[in-house]
Order: structure tokens, then sequence, then C-alpha cells
């Protein structure tokens, strides 16, 4: 799978959030005909309670003060997606961001879903 909007290929995120951050900082968004945008997945664990709330906000903050256009952000566990695709009629209302749009996780292909659990999985492990 190519990468969405300005974001790493999934599974390819291999050294955390900031240094994703920091290298889509250095491409020039004169350079791209429509927006700009970064796709980014966050363990739950990262962004629980005040202080992952502070740090969710600590990033967002970085990246637009830097000139970064927007950031849309997917909060998933590896658990919640695999329960997902095994019992899809208890998570009818799923939603997934997919380059900017809700999409409902039950719409996606098995391959699309796949996808979502190679960047969550990864997560987990910088997390």
């Amino acid at each position: 799978e190519f990468s969405k909007n300005v974001s790493v290929q999934p599974g390819s995120n291999r050294s955390g959030v900031t240094a994703m951050i920091r290298s889509v900082l250095k491409l020039n968004p004169a350079h791209f005909m429509a927006d700009f945008p970064l796709d980014v997945m966050l363990a739950p664990s990262a962004v629980s309670g005040e202080d992952g709330l502070g740090a969710m906000r600590a990033l967002l903050m970085t990246y637009l003060l830097r000139g970064g256009h927007a950031i849309h952000f997917n909060i998933f566990s590896t658990e919640t997606l695999k329960e997902a695709q095994t019992h899809p009629e208890r998570y009818a209302d799923l939603q997934v961001r997919v380059c900017g749009w809700n999409v409902l996780w039950n719409n996606l292909s098995r391959r699309e879903q796949d996808s979502y659990l190679i960047q969550a999985a990864a997560n987990e492990r910088e997390a």
C-alpha cells in the first residue's frame, strides 16, 4: 500500500510519531497540489489521561506551529481492531480516518483493515 496523505507507509513508522512529524515538516507544502494533512495512528495508552491529552495537544501544536497543515488522528488498539474484524456485527459504528474522511470499519476491505492492524501493532510496540 502507498502512504495516505503525507503519512508513512503502514508499518514503516519505526522511530515514533515525533520523528514522523519532523520528517514531514521537511517537505514543502507548496509542492503538493491539494491538502497536506498527516494521518497519525496512536495507541490508546499514549493519549490516556491528562498527560496523554497534553502529549497529543503538544504533537498537534508542534506540527501546526512549524508549518504543518492538519493532523488526522486514529486512536485504536490492535485488540479492538482484531475484535472488529472477527465480530463486525458488534462494531457497526466503528469509524476510522482515511485521508481526512471518516469511514466505517466494516466498509473497508480486509486488506485495508489489515493495513490499520499493522500500524496499530507498530504503535503499541512504541508506546
